[in-house]
């Protein structure tokens, strides 16, 4: 009886062994990736490092949005003030790009026809994303996708 003992105590000690040295194992690899990022993220420029940091950010937030209805909510919130502040820029854009070429054929500039077909690609792309984003809001079952209507 004494003898079955000793080998299920040995064979249980040699799974801890095994355990812990895979664990020290991982810990090793997850020091040298972290070094590895370490470094990677030393030679980054600032605009990458930026990039990363917003887009892990996110990345993050998407998590938190997953688990929390509050943090759902105010990701949607941020989403719909982020859609509307796009649009009301494009807007603007559209709008100074009209006056712009509205001077242009008043004025008799020889590259007034270009302007306007420039403008005109604007209103197309502005239509085409609105119909986009209205498409996808009402497959997903949204009334409406937030910003200017």
């Amino acid at each position: 009886m004494l003898t079955k003992s000793k080998k299920l105590v040995a064979a249980l000690f040699g799974q801890a062994v095994a355990l812990r040295n895979a664990t020290t194992m991982a810990v090793v690899q997850a020091d040298a990736a972290l070094d590895n990022v370490g470094d990677k993220l030393a030679h980054m420029k600032q605009s990458e490092r930026t990039f990363w940091m917003a887009f892990f950010a996110l990345a993050a937030a998407h998590g938190a949005n997953a688990q929390s209805v509050k943090a759902k909510a105010a990701m949607q919130n941020v989403q719909e003030t982020a859609i509307g502040i796009g649009q009301v820029v494009f807007l603007i854009f559209l709008m100074v790009g009209l006056v712009r070429t509205a001077k242009k054929f008043i004025d008799g500039a020889p590259d007034a026809m270009t302007s306007g077909l420039w403008l005109l690609g604007g209103i197309i792309i502005f239509a085409g994303f609105q119909t986009f984003k209205d498409d996808i809001f009402s497959n997903m079952g949204a009334t409406s996708g937030g910003g200017v209507k």
